[in-house]
């Protein structure tokens, strides 16, 4: 301790909260199996074992009339927080669910769940109350897409940027984190423009947005986090002066989808635009699983009907005047001339295997052998879904694209990111989409050798490129290791 006037230390005050101990004297591990934790916090506390259990010395006392609320009970120093956290969710679920279903909306409707910018929404709520912490897991997606972002712009001497992103949860949270990772790579966003403040993105909302790039128009790559990329392509396919001026990046909303590409002949011919699009592949037997589910033999699913009705778009109960009725023989999804695989179709069955294997492997690591059944310790178990999670990290198989599957050290999994751009055919009759670069679990940045853009937007001499970063500071360490 001789060094201690050179240290500081911080700690939390002692807090007891009142309605949260009468809560839990309610609360006993013979009744009480709502919180899989419970029994295995009853018995940490009081060092006993309840049922099968071996872990103490002795069997726990009444657990039935025992209450851990006694004489030395304190709260966790974390128990507020983890109620306000609880608080905030409940209330961001609330708000989406309203957005999503309607303000009087009974129970969850299937908007709320087949839609890919909910976990988004509810973050966009809980913006003001600051736990993002939290909820970092949920969004860590969009953080690697735009690492990889980064990387491009580096690539390419890209230095001073504008964004131009729209007024929801895709545009929201991808200019968000971008902003951050550019702060830190010493990237300048020289100008950022909101779209759809007022209501929908239309064409004529996407012209104004994209006139105000000429208001700065000393630098000349434009990044798009936008949902709808289209109003934006349409305007930009229509204006040489645009397409002259500027350099547009996309994200995955836009890709390599040829509804996208389709009746844009001058963006292909400028080749001024540049995409990213998730490493995927179509799954046949997803489609053959489809093939055979109807509305009248599937009915297990309470959101198929109004999926299949806007995939064939038209009416099952012939109530909806503005689509016709569906027909009375039905076929498969995969029939439907609107039906395109989802891209993530991959990702998702990859998961499932995933999080089979994490099971499996937190199974053999909590249950004694032999394993051929759950075992009281892993139903009991409060690390059980951190278990989960540690095996299934740990999965490594070779997936439905006949490609190795697996996590990398930090969590991600190995597939990665292609990145297109139209080039001319070699025949001269019209353009193609090429691959033209990748990014994927190495974290570098693949470029074809015999491909260079010309690209450039430096900072220097830039009027709009004012950004200020901070200098170089080291960390201060301690004068004396701790003993």
């Amino acid at each position: 301790m001789a060094n201690a006037e050179r240290s500081i230390m911080f700690g939390h005050l002692p807090m007891n909260i009142t309605k949260f101990q009468d809560y839990l004297r309610t609360k006993y591990p013979t009744s009480y199996d709502d919180n899989p934790w419970f029994k295995e916090y009853y018995q940490r506390y009081f060092s006993c074992n309840l049922d099968e259990n071996w872990m103490y010395n002795s069997q726990c006392t009444d657990p039935s009339r025992r209450s851990i609320v006694d004489n030395n009970f304190r709260d966790e120093y974390t128990t507020l927080s983890t109620i306000h956290a609880v608080e905030a969710m409940a209330k961001a679920v609330h708000s989406t669910l309203q957005l999503k279903c309607g303000v009087n909306y009974n129970g969850v409707c299937s908007k709320f769940l087949t839609d890919v910018d909910t976990p988004a929404k509810i973050r966009g709520y809980l913006d003001s109350n600051h736990i993002f912490d939290v909820l970092d897991e949920m969004f860590h997606f969009y953080e690697r897409e735009l690492d990889k972002g980064i990387n491009i712009y580096y690539y390419e001497s890209f230095y001073a940027l504008y964004v131009i992103h729209t007024f929801e949860s895709i545009g929201e949270t991808g200019r968000e984190e971008f902003s951050r990772l550019a702060y830190l790579n010493r990237i300048c966003i020289a100008q950022n423009i909101t779209v759809g403040k007022e209501g929908p993105v239309t064409n004529a909302r996407a012209q104004v947005a994209l006139q105000q790039l000429f208001v700065h128009p000393d630098a000349s790559i434009v990044v798009l986090f936008v949902d709808d990329p289209l109003p934006f392509l349409q305007e930009i396919e229509k204006s040489a002066s645009i397409r002259n001026a500027f350099k547009f990046v996309g994200t995955d909303k836009w890709g390599e989808d040829p509804d996208v590409w389709d009746g844009l002949p001058n963006i292909m011919a400028d080749k001024n635009v540049v995409t990213f699009d998730v490493e995927t592949a179509d799954i046949t037997g997803f489609d053959k699983y489809l093939e055979y589910k109807t509305p009248n033999t599937y009915t297990f699913n309470p959101w198929f009907n109004e999926y299949y009705e806007y995939i064939y778009n038209c009416s099952l109960t012939g109530q909806n005047s503005q689509v016709p009725p569906c027909p009375s023989k039905q076929y498969g999804i995969p029939r439907s001339p609107n039906y395109i695989q989802d891209p993530y179709v991959l990702y998702v069955i990859n998961a499932v295997f995933s999080a089979a294997i994490g099971a499996h492997n937190a199974l053999f690591k909590l249950c004694p052998p032999p394993v051929n059944s759950l075992c009281n310790l892993f139903a009991t178990s409060g690390e059980r879904r951190q278990e989960i999670l540690n095996g299934a990290k740990l999965a490594n198989f070779t997936d439905d694209t006949k490609q190795p599957f697996y996590f990398t050290p930090s969590g991600e999994s190995d597939r990665g990111y292609h990145i297109w751009q139209s080039l001319e055919r070699p025949s001269g009759n019209g353009y193609y989409l090429e691959d033209v670069g990748s990014y994927n679990d190495t974290h570098y940045l693949k470029i074809d050798a015999r491909y260079d853009p010309g690209w450039r937007s430096p900072c220097d001499g830039v009027a709009s490129c004012n950004c200020t970063f901070p200098s170089y500071i080291p960390s201060r360490y301690m004068l004396q290791p701790s003993p």
